[in-house]
């Protein structure tokens, strides 16, 4: 149920799509289960269970339009450690606030361009307790593979109270170890961007981490139990990307892997050539053929 899926579907592919959730739906889904979800699940569900697939289509394209409007972050580089402070805001796809508002004592966000539609009810738009459960994380992309790990940052969730039309604003604050970051073991080795993104009431909304300013005192940084450096950087374009390199310079491995393979072909050890000969050379083609790594095109990382 995913937004991106639904916005990349042809009309045939999106029917036959929904047609198979909603009797999944209809056989497991009790209202009681409903009511669990986060707003912006709820609202998915109700217009499954009501057939109503363009409403799907709709939501799916509101959460796309969502933009995170960042403030002035603060960047630290100390001991090999990403110091991070970011503020941030959600914000609808025209530049406007989200439409929460309070109603009988209540918190209620109604989604853009939703304010008529007859198959949204209210209860299913309150978000007076699931609004403190909002957060900010740091999301590492590597740039060459896509591989992604997750940071989260210690929220804080601006004053809601007093005014019936309340502004969302959060606060985050972190640190980025790259000798943990890739779930408790080091980053590899490439060009990391970060990406901030904004989680809430079941909406995501994810943007580029931008830092104009140079970043104070840089230097490169051993990786904590691995034979790596790390050293955060700017874009051309003002964005925040952490590079990942060997700590051994390149000759010097060439050299010493040189010297540990004197003798013979490195790769070709006494048990590899018996193998060799045991397997018939059509299979060995396959199988080198299968396991072949795919090689990405190469990226220019230095307006990205």
């Amino acid at each position: 149920m995913g937004s991106r899926t639904w916005a990349e579907l042809s009309n045939a592919e999106g029917r036959a799509l929904f047609g198979e959730i909603r009797l999944v739906a209809l056989r497991r889904f009790r209202s009681d289960v409903i009511t669990q979800l986060p707003m912006a699940y709820r609202l998915r569900a109700r217009a499954v269970l009501a057939d109503r697939i363009d409403l799907v289509r709709r939501l799916a394209a509101i959460e796309l339009g969502m933009r995170t409007d960042l403030g002035p972050a603060a960047v630290a580089w100390s001991d090999g450690k990403l110091l991070l402070s970011v503020s941030a805001s959600i914000m609808n796809s025209d530049g406007t606030p989200p439409d929460v508002f309070r109603a009988n004592g209540r918190l209620s966000w109604r989604p853009m361009g939703l304010a008529n539609e007859t198959g949204v009810f209210l209860r299913d738009l309150d978000v007076t307790e699931e609004f403190s459960a909002s957060r900010i994380e740091i999301v590492l992309r590597h740039r060459t593979n896509s591989v992604e790990f997750v940071l989260p940052l210690r929220t804080e969730i601006g004053e809601v109270s007093g005014s019936d039309r309340p502004e969302l604003s959060f606060a985050g604050t972190g640190e980025l170890d790259p000798g943990v970051a890739a779930d408790g073991t080091a980053l590899g080795r490439g060009i990391w961007d970060l990406n901030i993104r904004m989680v809430s009431c079941g909406w995501e909304s994810m943007r580029r981490l931008r830092y104009v300013e140079q970043i104070p005192n840089v230097a490169p940084a051993p990786v904590a139990k691995a034979d790596l450096v790390a050293v955060p950087y700017v874009t051309e374009r003002g964005n925040l990307s952490l590079r990942v390199r060997s700590l051994q310079p390149e000759a010097a491995r060439s050299q010493s892997g040189l010297a540990r393979t004197h003798g013979r072909r490195r790769g070709h050890s006494g048990v590899s050539r018996r193998l060799r000969r045991m397997v018939p050379s059509p299979i060995r083609r396959i199988a080198k053929r299968a396991l072949r790594p795919f090689h990405y095109p190469p990226v220019d990382e230095s307006g990205v």
